[in-house]
Formats: C-alpha cells, structure tokens, sequence
C-alpha cells in the first residue's frame, strides 16, 4: 500500500491518538474491538472496545487488517479496557505477549486466565479489579508491572511463577484477601510496598536470592506472623515491616547492615529481636517495649 489509513478514534475520553504514528500502523474498528495494525511485521493490537458496557469479549488469535490479510494479535495496550465496569468475561489468546498499563483496570470479572505466551504484565494493568478471586501468571511472565493488581481485594490465590525476575513497586498491595505466598528466586528485591496492607496475609516465603526488603514491603500487614530474613538480605527499608502486629519475634541475619526508618515500629506484639553488632539502626525502628539483642 502506498498510503496508510489512519481513523481517529475515541474511547469514551480514555484513549486518544492526536499523536502521530508510524507509517506501518493503520488503526480501524474490527466488531466490537478495535486495533491497531502494524503492517511491518504483521501484527495487531487490542486498543479498545466499542460497547465499553460489554459483559464479555473474547479476543482472537488473529484478525483481518483493512488490507484483508491476517494480522496476529500480539498486545492490549494501555487503557484497552480500563473502566469497563461490566466486563465479566474475558478470553486472552495464546498470542498476546504483551498486556499494557491500565488493560483492565476497574473490571468486574472474577478470574482472568492469562496464557503462557505473555511475558509483561505492565503497570496497573488488573489494578482495583475488586471481584477477581484468583489469578494464575503462567511461567512465561518475567516482570510483574507497578500496582499490576493492586486493591485486588478478593484475590484469595495467587501463584507467582519462578520465572518473574522484578516484581513492580506496590504490584500486590491492597490485595486483602490474600493468606501466603512464596516470593520467586530470581527476584533479588521485594520491592516497595509490594505487599503493603495486605491485611490477611499471615505468611511469605522469601529466597535466599533477596538482599534488598524495600521500603514500606510489608507496610500494614497485621497478621503476618511467619516471616523469614534469609542471610543474603543486606537491607531492610523504611516501614518495611510497619504496624505487623502479628510478629513476636524475628531474628535479623548477620548480612543485614541497615535497617531502615520505622521498619518494625507498630510491631507491637514483638518483645524481643536480635540484631547483628556494626548493623545501622534507623529512627524508631522497633515498637517501643521490644527487646534488643545484638548479637
């Protein structure tokens, strides 16, 4: 084609395309989804939905361009169905490797089956879905994006696979429903606030591959009661363990050498703790009442 197509489109004030593209992309509406086409490699993308009131959508493996051939649908990039309050359903095909910021923000459904061929779950990108229970990532997924699910409230299990190697600032935070979860040991930080107020988790598994527990990691997490320092962790943040009040006792290996700003103040349940000698002690680290040991 010597000429691309190009059609403004508007999703209901949340997507805007004032902005110039590249010439081998072409955009349309396609039923009720809308792509963008990038004519280069043949690819498509989910950009949005005309009936943002649909209950459900099923996303296919590939769709017709304008030019009538074949397109694989690769990415829902950001926004695509962000505030589609009654979508209940959705089917995500084996050829999305990519899910963008915002995708489904604010949805209705209650379990999302994300295929293993996806790799990035990017930021916000399932954030403040109240009803989803569970949510499996596939093996596949190496990053998990800033505030991906978080207030995910009804999120009862969820599995983070060995695969996922960063795991985004506050990527599980508000998720109040959640009892346990194991972090994967290609992760060497837990990241700010990535579990803060999750206020039922009472137990995380941390890998010996951890040296940083970020600021505010664990921030609000009033039944946290099992919890493991593993000796490569050399840093604990500010608020990391803030107001656990499930802790009584935790023993901080001797590889830690800062412990941050009111990292377990809140903690009031803890009466004793054991630090190493040399490590440097933030401003009111402890719960006022709880025992020092330095060891």
């Amino acid at each position: 084609m010597n000429k691309f197509i190009y059609l403004a489109l508007s999703l209901v004030s949340l997507l805007s395309f004032a902005s110039c593209k590249d010439d081998d992309e072409q955009d349309e509406k396609d039923g009720k989804l809308i792509y963008s086409y990038n004519t280069a490699d043949k690819t498509a993308s989910v950009v949005g939905i005309e009936n943002k009131y649909a209950t459900s959508v099923k996303i296919p493996f590939s769709t017709k361009g304008i030019d009538g051939e074949d397109y694989f649908v690769e990415r829902i990039i950001d926004s695509a169905f962000m505030c589609c309050f009654e979508l209940k359903y959705v089917e995500i095909p084996n050829s999305v490797t990519e899910i963008g910021y915002r995708a489904f923000f604010g949805c209705n459904f209650t379990q999302i089956n994300i295929p293993n061929s996806v790799t990035t779950i990017g930021y916000q990108a399932f954030a403040e879905c109240d009803n989803l229970t569970s949510v499996e990532i596939p093996n596949t997924v190496t990053e998990v994006g800033y505030r991906a699910f978080s207030g995910c409230k009804s999120i009862t299990s969820l599995v983070i696979p060995n695969s996922v190697m960063k795991i985004g600032d506050y990527a599980f935070s508000e998720c109040k429903s959640i009892t346990s979860t194991v972090i994967p040991n290609k992760v060497t930080k837990i990241a700010e606030g990535s579990f803060s107020d999750c206020d039922n988790l009472t137990s995380v598994l941390i890998p010996n591959t951890i040296t940083v527990i970020g600021n505010r990691a664990f921030y609000g997490c009033r039944k946290l009661t099992n919890i493991n320092v593993p000796n490569s962790v050399t840093e604990i943040g500010d608020w990391a363990f803030w107001n656990c009040d499930g802790l009584t006792y935790i023993e901080i290996p001797n590889s830690v050498t800062k412990i941050g700003n009111l990292a377990f103040s809140g903690c009031n349940n803890m009466k004793k703790i054991r630090v190493p000698k040399g490590c440097e002690v933030g401003r009111d680290a402890f719960s006022v009442g709880c025992e020092i040991e330095y060891y």
